[in-house]
């Protein structure tokens, strides 16, 4: 018997027997499809495209642009403090920290993407696919004497209404995925943007002690402001060696900072959609294309700057 009630249920799902349906019950299930379509058009997609409905996931999502921001600041602080000691010591290393503020640039750019990407998902899908949906399955419905039809119509309606869920649900999973990532490094990035402003301040001190004539060797100088405010702040200063050795780790972790925020803020969001939209073909065989050469490292960071 269960067998069969499956069978049964498979057909109706594949518009087979759709006009065998007692009439009644076609209008019966036409009127309910027409106030979901109404519903979802006039009320759902004035909530899901609401950013009060995504309040969590945008303040996570803040909370990732207030660390670009803080990332961005301390490493532009650093290289310009690096860049004013004299005889040009530091000078490579401060043009290093600056040609990091095109990757965060590339950063805050897809977190803005992400926020609008929650309201326009959730407008296209409440708006427009999930209506359009119930329209097209009220069609295949009411259509009885042209199963060429009918069929496809039901086929393209569980399409659109699966396309829809996977789009409402991409950024929000998403943003879940890269909170896991991020609170893995979060003392990593913390303990990042404190070094750089130690180096700002400890650069700021060495060049005004440079202008006053009291300092008998600029590296020296600075490599002891470094240790102080390191000490001062609680840092390990004493095991990293010169100055520029300092600096030099500051730049590698400043890399590595902008590497995890490229993969939580980019990569992550790339293939959660590429998973939703592998999971909607696998169901209902729709051809998906994924641009995989977007996956590649850096290739984000170059479409961007080449528009």
């Amino acid at each position: 018997m269960e067998g069969g009630m499956s069978q049964d249920l498979q057909e109706i799902a594949e518009g087979a027997s759709i006009s065998e349906w007692p009439l009644k019950n076609r209008i019966i299930a036409s009127v309910v499809l027409a106030i979901v379509a109404v519903l979802s058009a006039f009320l759902l997609s004035g909530i899901f495209s609401s950013p009060d409905a995504y309040s969590k996931t945008i303040e996570s999502l803040d909370s990732k642009k207030a660390t670009v921001l803080a990332l961005t600041a301390a490493s532009t602080g650093a290289s310009a403090a690096l860049s004013a000691i004299p005889d040009d010591t530091c000078t490579p290393l401060a043009e290093r920290l600056a040609d990091l503020s095109g990757d965060f640039l590339v950063i805050l750019t897809a977190i803005y993407l992400e926020k609008y990407l929650l309201t326009t998902f959730g407008f296209a899908t409440f708006a427009i696919l999930i209506p359009a949906s119930c329209i097209l399955t009220i069609g295949a419905l009411l259509i009885r004497r042209r199963p060429g039809l009918r069929r496809p119509l039901a086929r393209l309606a569980e399409k659109l209404a699966l396309l829809g869920v996977a789009l409402v649900l991409t950024v929000p999973v998403s943003v879940l995925v890269s909170d896991k990532i991020e609170a893995t490094y979060e003392d990593s990035i913390s303990n990042t943007i404190q070094a750089a402003q130690i180096t700002a301040e400890a650069a700021e001190d060495t060049s005004e002690e440079a202008k006053r004539d009291e300092a008998t060797n600029i590296l020296e100088f600075f490599q002891q402001r470094v240790e102080d405010l390191a000490n001062a702040a609680g840092s390990a200063a004493g095991a990293l060696g010169d100055a520029l050795e300092w600096v030099q780790n500051m730049i590698g972790n400043f890399i590595e900072a902008v590497a995890v925020m490229i993969v939580i803020s980019c990569i992550i969001p790339i293939l959660v959609l590429v998973f939703f939209l592998w999971i909607v073909k696998l169901i209902l065989g729709v051809n998906v294309e994924v641009p995989m050469g977007m996956l590649r490292p850096g290739a984000v960071s170059r479409m961007v700057r080449r528009g």
